[in-house]
């Protein structure tokens, strides 16, 4: 009987710079209301454990505000970079 509050997506492609690289984690989002509350962290969670059991063994991601959330879920640092008008920091997780 909740209301939804956040999204995450894993999906094919999401920087179009970055083709060669796939599946990404993408469009995590969680309403301002919500925010401060650790639904980001477990919305990425449950996107890594999804990852697994579809066999997925690295996923990307860029953000270009939330690096140190990414990196206390381990998260691993991959280079910064300019997308869509500004620096994103491209991120990996798993092999």
């Amino acid at each position: 009987g909740g209301v939804p509050v956040g999204c995450a997506m894993l999906i094919e492609h999401d920087m179009t710079t970055r083709m060669d690289l796939s599946p990404w984690l993408g469009g995590i989002f969680v309403c301002s209301e919500y925010r401060h509350r650790g639904i980001a962290s477990e919305l990425v969670l449950h996107a890594l454990e999804v990852a697994h059991l579809t066999k997925i063994d690295t996923l990307w991601l860029y953000t270009a505000t939330n690096r140190t959330l990414y990196e206390r879920l381990g998260w691993k640092f991959v280079e910064t970079s300019q997308y869509e008008g500004g620096p994103v920091t491209m991120m990996r997780y798993g092999k």
